[in-house]
């Protein structure tokens, strides 16, 4: 038996997959073989085997990751058939992917700011002291102008109570 999901998966007509293996659908060797030692385990040990994350590459060369269940099915002569139990885990593996990828940018993003912080405080506190010395220079200045005019002033010998008082 086969079902339509497995027949889109494979890229075959439904009557096309009755009686083959994985293997003889597969069309990577690698894959092939892999599924074959699967399906070789199961008939030697009759026992079930999960596999949490298998790949599969369709005739067009999509990637798709499948969580399977195999299961032995016994007959008279031992193991006759294996009933196979797909899931496709492609649309989860790919989420996964971008929101490790969307994770990674987070942390760039949090460094950056970080490195932005630590270069602002520094900058900002030589800013900050810049302008108050600069103020601090330009009232030194202004008073020191009017010592110079009131020093002059007294060496001409005209001293007044308004440059007395300023």
């Amino acid at each position: 038996l086969a079902n339509r999901a497995l027949s889109q998966l494979y890229g075959v007509r439904m009557e096309n997959l009755i009686g083959k293996t994985d293997a003889e659908l597969i069309t990577d060797p690698a894959e092939a073989e892999k599924f074959l030692k699967d399906d070789m385990q199961i008939i030697e040990t009759w026992e079930e085997k999960s596999i949490f994350e298998q790949k599969f590459t369709d005739k067009k060369g999509t990637v798709h990751w499948l969580h399977t269940v195999k299961r032995p099915l016994i007959g008279d002569m031992g193991v006759e058939n294996i009933l196979g139990i797909a899931t496709d885990l492609t649309e989860r593996k790919i989420l996964e992917s971008q929101l490790r990828h969307a994770q990674k940018l987070e942390s760039i993003g949090q460094l950056a700011a970080g490195i932005a912080h630590e270069i602002n405080t520094p900058t900002q506190y030589v800013g900050d002291n810049t302008r108050f010395i600069r103020d601090a220079f330009t009232d030194i200045n202004r008073v020191l102008g009017k010592y110079d005019e009131l020093f002059q002033k007294a060496q001409m010998g005209i001293i007044n109570p308004e440059t007395l008082n300023e």
